[in-house]
């Protein structure tokens, strides 16, 4: 929401929160059901041609969408836009069957457009709803400029993001060995560094995978802030994304813009992102071989290096900055002639 309120596209939009249940079901039901039910007079107070709601694709996001969406079916006029970000409707077990389903999908008629962040999610979406308009959207960056790079000083792989084993932590720390065993240097003066910036459950095993190698070998960061992040990017090699499992990651348009190549998973949205051999590697889900092997041909040729960071420079300005997020919003905004309303 702070992201749409920066735009000038949205420029006097009113804005509408519903309030997050914070998994509880109970107070889904309760405390949203009561502030969802005012987006419908909302709208019609203000007289909006359009309502935008931002929903992820889980449990109580989806029983609080339809909530909103059935708060608006007595209003027909506004165009009716849903904005999906993390999960997919196939995985919602619960919405093959029953009340349930019946539910989402007479109050999802009350959508004009659906808008997902890969095609994964859209046809994840066909297979549980049927055939309905939905369209792929991007992520953008808060920026329209490029980070500036620090000379790097060590050969330092990083990843960014919450430290769970879905995201191939474990991928990565096999790599390290693997790398060990095809004669790179890893740790100590000169040799191979692996940050992770986050936390989570992962962040014990991290820790102590650290204390048994050579030190330097993996760092733990921790939480970072912007200015700490910022620093990351600009100082590191390449970025590390192994997930099994992704839809847009924003941490692929931060890298982007500090131009990082990209050794990831082609899951989500990051197949369209990254380009094999052009501004990164796509490597098979729990690969670590692959992993290692992409590292190393990163590392052996540094012309294919410099490629890659400006191949990834030129896409950030062209697809991801803020500057088209203004263009792309503001198509969206001129099919209305009155400010929108964004939910969720």
């Amino acid at each position: 929401m702070h992201f749409l309120k920066a735009l000038n596209a949205t420029r006097g939009a009113s804005f509408f929160d519903p309030g997050s249940s914070n998994g509880r079901h109970d107070l889904l039901a309760v405390s949203s059901a009561v502030r969802c039910a005012r987006l419908g007079s909302l709208a019609r107070k203000k007289n909006v041609t359009q309502v935008w709601i931002n929903s992820s694709i889980y449990d109580t996001a989806i029983v609080k969408l339809g909530i909103l969406l059935f708060s608006l079916r007595k209003y027909r006029a506004p165009l009716v836009r849903v904005f999906f970000h993390g999960g997919r409707f196939d995985r919602l077990k619960w919405l093959r069957y029953g009340l349930m389903k019946r539910f989402v999908l007479k109050a999802l008629e009350r959508a004009d457009v659906f808008h997902f962040l890969s095609r994964e999610q859209g046809e994840g979406f066909q297979k549980v709803c049927g055939q309905r308009r939905w369209e792929l959207f991007r992520n953008f960056s808060s920026s329209a400029t490029l980070l500036d790079r620090n000379p790097p000083g060590v050969k330092a792989f990083l990843f960014v993001g919450r430290l769970v084993r879905e995201k191939g932590i474990r991928e990565v720390v096999a790599a390290i060995d693997h790398l060990s065993h095809m004669g790179l240097r890893v740790g100590g003066v000169g040799g191979l560094e692996f940050w992770f910036a986050g936390g989570g459950p992962e962040s014990a095993y991290l820790k102590e995978e650290s204390l048994r190698r050579t030190p330097g070998t993996i760092r733990l960061f921790g939480h970072l802030r912007k200015k700490g992040l910022d620093e990351v990017y600009t100082k590191a090699i390449a970025l590390l994304l192994p997930s099994r499992s992704e839809a847009f990651p924003y941490v692929i348009i931060e890298a982007m813009r500090a131009g990082l190549p990209i050794i990831a998973c082609p899951t989500g949205a990051v197949s369209d992102l990254i380009k094999h051999n052009q501004n990164g590697f796509l490597v098979p889900v729990g690969d670590f071989v692959a992993l290692a092997q992409a590292i190393g041909n990163l590392l052996e040729d540094e012309g294919l290096w410099t490629k890659m960071s400006n191949n990834n420079k030129e896409f950030f300005l062209r697809y991801l900055s803020m500057p088209v997020a203004e263009k792309y919003y503001e198509k969206l905004v001129t099919e209305s002639t009155t400010p929108c309303i964004e939910s969720g």
